[in-house]
């Protein structure tokens, strides 16, 4: 249960920096930089918390920072899919 959520949280999180950037080909502008981009690496530091809860600290961070890695890889290919 909890794993799923911090899934969704780092998805949310990495979407929220990723849309507040002026290279996002998915929505027609950018998210305001200000409030969206601090928002995105709040929720980015609580999964982070949340999974120290949960694993060695170790584990944590590796766990963390693939995951981080692995959702920015594939952030920009979302574009791609919506167009025909």
């Amino acid at each position: 249960m909890w794993h799923a959520l911090f899934c969704v949280l780092i998805i949310s999180g990495v979407g929220l920096i990723y849309l507040s950037h002026k290279n996002q080909q998915i929505l027609r502008s950018q998210l305001n930089k200000r409030p969206w981009r601090g928002v995105g690496y709040l929720v980015l530091l609580l999964v982070l918390v949340g999974e120290l809860q949960f694993y060695s600290s170790s584990s944590a961070v590796l766990l963390w920072m693939v995951s981080i890695m692995l959702v920015l890889g594939t952030l920009p290919f979302v574009s791609l899919w919506g167009r025909r």
